[in-house]
């Protein structure tokens, strides 16, 4: 869960990124950000436990978006793969950080007798983004929905409210307003809710793919993608059909060449779930084509006693691979002899 919620705050760190999630999910185009309008802020502070330890509060990622010279408000996203359900009661500190600090600097400039050097106080806004595929963040959406207040106490609580946004649930219309980097998490959000695997979108280009591999990675667990950028990209500006090709094409040869044990293994989990349609059919037309030797004769025998519709059970079960290997050598023998 942890890697999921880390790889996201990195991508968001860039500031078009910060930007594009604000202004499609909270702004609603309405607003728009300009470059060099969000600075960074410090996302830790310090605070002291009732039994006097002291501890930090770490947001994920927040900005400061000011323009010409005015600050307009402080933006926080955090980052959630599973429901919490104390939620509220972290954004309430989080964003009441945010709050104490703008009033720890206006009254250091009061006793400093430097009240113009004072910014006014401005809204602090937090965005929760809920890369769960499993439920519907539904609740808790209030303070109420974490904590237990009697009716009688209920209309003098101020209901501290928070804003989620279930990627996965995103509309594709909704997901296409989306300019920079972020398009791809959400549109792969929405993919793994409805298809449990990913296909990354062509024709694309990515501005930070390295981070972006840490992402799909992340939610993934498919490695060819880290090697691919750490290998040949670093962090340069990619077009997403190269990138795609490329991982196909590196898959497949080291599919071919290690195979077995560790390639197929892999394509259970990743082939396969993406379809038996590129990871079988593609085995019998393309791997046995490059000189797949055993593959190629074990198919040969199946097909050759009636039995080319088990042959996936070659990429399923080692123990099944070798029992048509031994059975097809024997043939293969006699046929020699």
């Amino acid at each position: 869960m942890k890697k999921k919620d880390i790889s996201l705050r990195t991508l968001e760190q860039h500031e078009e990124v910060f930007a594009d999630i604000i202004e499609v999910l909270v702004l609603k185009k309405n607003l728009q950000i300009h470059s060099g309008e969000l600075l960074d802020c410090v996302p830790a502070a310090g605070y002291v436990t009732g039994d006097g330890r002291v501890r930090e509060l770490i947001r994920d990622v927040a900005k400061k978006w000011s323009t010409a010279g005015k600050t307009l408000a402080i933006l926080g996203i955090e980052n959630q793969s599973a429901i919490d359900r104390y939620m509220p009661l972290r954004v309430a500190a989080y964003d009441g950080v945010d709050y104490r600090n703008q009033l720890i600097r206006y009254t250091e400039s009061i006793q400093a007798r430097d009240s113009t050097g004072a910014e006014p106080s401005v809204p602090v806004i937090t965005v929760v983004l809920y890369t769960g595929t499993n439920a519907k963040w539904k609740k808790p959406l209030k303070l109420a929905d974490s904590t237990h207040i009697p009716d009688y106490l209920k209309p003098y609580v101020s209901d501290h409210r928070i804003k989620v946004i279930n990627l996965a649930w995103l509309s594709p219309h909704t997901i296409r307003a989306f300019k920079s980097d972020f398009r791809h998490v959400a549109d792969m959000c929405r993919q793994l809710r409805l298809n449990k695997f990913y296909k990354p979108k062509r024709g694309i280009k990515v501005r930070h793919p390295y981070d972006l591999a840490m992402v799909w990675y992340a939610f993934t667990g498919d490695k060819r993608i880290t090697s691919y950028f750490k290998s040949e990209m670093n962090d340069q500006e990619a077009d997403m059909c190269k990138f795609l090709d490329s991982i196909e094409a590196k898959g497949l040869e080291k599919g071919l060449k290690q195979g077995k044990a560790q390639g197929i293994k892999q394509g259970k989990a990743q082939g396969i779930k993406q379809g038996k349609a590129q990871g079988i059919k593609q085995g019998k037309a393309q791997g046995i084509k490059q000189g797949n030797n055993e593959t190629a004769a074990i198919y040969r025998y199946m097909k050759s006693i009636g039995r080319e519709s088990e042959f996936e059970k070659v990429f399923d079960s080692r123990r099944f691979y070798l029992k048509m290997l031994r059975e097809a050598n024997s043939i293969l023998v006699h046929d020699e002899a």
